[in-house]
């Protein structure tokens, strides 16, 4: 696939640094991504999409595990966590990006399924 163009290769997801809530989330090319970070690398934070997708009922989900570090190297893993999925299912070859088969945070209404 020819990630410098078209809707297929949109792999990356470019976060803003201040950001919150997916908001001022975008799915971004590889080409993209580099434009952004040439420009401004400071304020944006680029993260690689997996592929094959993962998938649970065939949506994409986050994991929020918490790690707990301290200053003599203990490390405690917590038994709570956190599974966030997106809105929509999830579909593969899709010739359209919607955010809502990407996103997972809970904290954006139109995102939104626990």
């Amino acid at each position: 696939k020819d990630e410098s163009s078209g809707e297929q290769g949109r792999s990356w997801i470019l976060k803003t640094a201040t950001g919150y809530g997916s908001h001022g989330n975008r799915i971004v090319t590889k080409l993209e991504a580099l434009d952004v970070a040439a420009l401004d690398s400071s304020n944006y934070l680029c993260q690689k999409m997996i592929s094959p997708s993962l998938l649970i009922n065939g949506r994409k989900f986050s994991m929020r595990v918490y790690v707990y570090y301290f200053a003599d190297g203990d490390v405690y893993l917590s038994k709570l966590g956190l599974v966030k999925f997106a809105s929509e299912k999830f579909v593969q070859d899709s010739d359209q990006i919607d955010n809502r088969m990407y996103m997972t945070n809970s904290g954006r209404d139109d995102f939104t399924l626990q």
